[in-house]
């Protein structure tokens, strides 16, 4: 018995602003047979989503599949949902899917990541200049993984175009012991699409 996946694509349309796409059963069935049992392969993007409500995953099955696209800049986004017997010799069957994101603009930071180096004990500011292809409202926030709250962004909200918007990012090291430190900078458009600057202390 061969797994069968229909359909054979999945494509859903998103438009910045909108409520999420509504999702789509995947029917999940063997050509001809005994029924089977399979896995639904881990490691798809975090705008994707696929479940099943039953308890167990065996044909025949109708999966739901669904997407969170709110976060993403307009563009297409790919990727694939495998599905594979657990019998042995199993052949997977691989189920494209594409996201097409419209009207959804995302700034721009330049640069994209950020590296402070020096000797602890001392504030240190960088600036950040940010863009978009249209006028765009965001706001900046800043979060760390470890050592507390010694990274900052100011202004918290701004309005980005075609020309330089400045943000100062500054990592105060005063209450900080050598060593380093991740932390990030993440710009929200009203949209809500997400950008996020790495930063190394």
């Amino acid at each position: 018995a061969v797994l069968t996946a229909n359909p054979g694509e999945l494509i859903f349309n998103y438009t910045g602003g909108s409520p999420n796409p509504a999702s789509t059963a995947l029917d999940v069935n063997v050509s001809s047979g005994a029924q089977q049992a399979f896995s639904i392969a881990t490691g798809v993007p975090s705008w994707l989503q696929v479940s099943s409500a039953n308890p167990t995953i065996d044909t025949p099955d109708n999966l739901s599949i669904s997407v969170t696209p709110k976060t993403l800049a307009t563009g297409m986004y790919e990727a694939t949902v495998i599905l594979t017997p657990t019998a042995a010799g199993g052949v997977p069957v691989i189920v494209p899917v594409i996201l097409n994101v419209s009207g959804a603009p995302a700034v721009v930071p330049n640069p994209t990541t950020l590296s402070f180096t020096g000797v602890t004990g001392s504030p240190q500011s960088k600036t950040v200049q940010v863009t978009a292809s249209t006028t765009t409202n965001f706001t900046a926030t800043a979060s760390t993984v470890s050592g507390g709250n010694w990274l900052s962004v100011s202004p918290s909200t701004g309005v980005a175009s075609l020309g330089n918007t400045a943000l100062t990012v500054t990592a105060d090291a005063t209450s900080l012991g050598q060593g380093v430190y991740q932390g990030t900078v993440t710009l929200t458009t009203t949209g809500g699409v997400v950008t996020a600057i790495p930063v190394t202390f």
